[in-house]
């Protein structure tokens, strides 16, 4: 589990990356912004949950 919470953070990372750079240029739509808000709470519901994980372990 912990793996694929891993390549699913890399990938939310991406996706991040990508919006922010388009933001930056004040080129997002109403539904990207809302994209970049749900990736990163989910960015950092998964990073959470990886540090809570190996704290427990």
């Amino acid at each position: 589990m912990k793996e694929l919470l891993v390549k699913q953070l890399e990938r939310l990372d991406r996706v991040n990356e990508r919006l922010l750079k388009k933001a930056e240029n004040n080129e997002l739509t109403e539904l990207e912004v809302e994209t970049l808000e749900v990736v990163n709470n989910a960015i950092d519901d998964i990073s959470y949950t990886l540090m809570t994980t190996k704290a427990e372990e």
